[in-house]
């Protein structure tokens, strides 16, 4: 490949590339924002011709915080390192050498307490956004897994939720609590009323999208203006967008910040009550089973995702208020004083 090769075309075939090895389009999305965002800036140069000078400029325009500045570095040497190998750099250039990642501090998610949990779903304006959220809460699915989620994928005659989980490429069955088939019969009931349909068609999304808002013109301003209506129609052959906007909307209403907030919130929540729940009934696996949960494959991203370090609460409920070292007998002290 020759290294006059057009930023803009570089793009292109990157993403092209990232498409065929399978990735999923909320990564490959991730992946080019900072390619893009050097577009804009530094206008359709030659891949060639980018500069460590490109990258401090970049850097030092978009003034991004620590966290996304880390992602987005890691994006743009991954960009890079494909480069190199197509040949639209030289092989012995890095133009983000001398950057490191910077250190972010650890700080606690939201998550809910578990009584808060009842409250967060009757906060839910519309029947579909109230599943959305028992889902997250009980199934601590992602919102992308939700989503693609059909009627046949929902059992409750076995109590099973068939699922199929986007970032490991692996299929699960997971078990649907008593809380979520209430919740699942409360919904499917509003589903087959909105649609006049019994039963439902096993391959409409269980969770869809729904019709488009109506809009008005403003009178006084003459603005056209959003009427939301909560209770729209369902589009049960068209699969749901952004659910985490139906998480932000319960919050709002709850008082909560939303900034941020989403399945994940509901994720994070979940596995935390349940987990808690499991340390309380004495269970010792409790940390292995939220991860079968959450689809982890080490347990210590399982811990940090749900905001605990295992050995500091064993540490603390060993030693706080109790003898660090075993004390001696009062009978081995008596005697030691005689022979004093």
């Amino acid at each position: 490949m020759s290294r006059s090769t057009l930023l803009s075309d570089a793009i292109g075939e990157y993403q092209l590339h990232m498409e065929a090895r399978g990735l999923e389009p909320r990564t490959i999305k991730n992946n080019l924002q900072p390619v893009r965002r050097g577009l804009t800036e530094w206008g359709n140069i030659q891949c060639g011709s980018i500069t460590g000078q490109h990258i401090d400029r970049l850097f030092r325009k978009a003034q991004w915080g620590a966290s996304t500045r880390n992602l987005y570095l890691g994006s743009l040497r991954g960009f890079f390192t494909w480069c190199r190998r197509e040949g639209h750099i030289a092989k012995d250039f890095d133009p983000t050498s001398g950057w490191s990642a910077m250190r972010t501090p650890r700080r606690d998610r939201m998550r809910l307490d578990v009584g808060e949990f009842p409250g967060l779903l009757d906060a839910c304006r519309h029947p579909r956004d109230r599943f959305v959220c028992a889902l997250g809460l009980y199934t601590f699915l992602r919102g992308g897994e939700i989503a693609s989620l059909r009627v046949a994928d929902l059992d409750l005659s076995r109590f099973e939720l068939t699922i199929w989980r986007h970032k490991t490429k692996e299929a699960d069955i997971l078990p649907v609590c008593q809380e979520l088939a209430e919740e699942a019969e409360r919904w499917l009931a509003w589903y087959r009323l909105d649609t006049n349909r019994i039963p439902l068609d096993p391959n409409w999304f269980l969770v869809p999208a729904k019709r488009p808002n109506r809009t008005r013109q403003n009178p006084l301003t003459h603005r056209i203006e959003v009427v939301p209506d909560e209770l729209a129609p369902l589009r049960p052959e068209r699969q749901m967008c952004h659910p985490y906007r139906a998480v932000q909307r319960a919050l709002a209403i709850l008082g909560y910040e939303t900034a941020g907030e989403g399945e994940h919130t509901l994720r994070r929540s979940g596995a935390r009550a349940l987990f808690d729940t499991l340390r309380e009934q004495g269970y010792d696996g409790a940390l292995m089973r939220v991860s079968s949960f959450l689809g982890h494959k080490d347990t210590r991203i399982t811990e940090r995702y749900i905001g605990l370090s295992l050995e500091r609460t064993k540490r603390n409920e060993q030693f706080g208020g109790k003898p660090m070292f075993a004390r001696p007998e009062v009978a081995d002290v008596i005697m030691l004083e005689g022979k004093g």
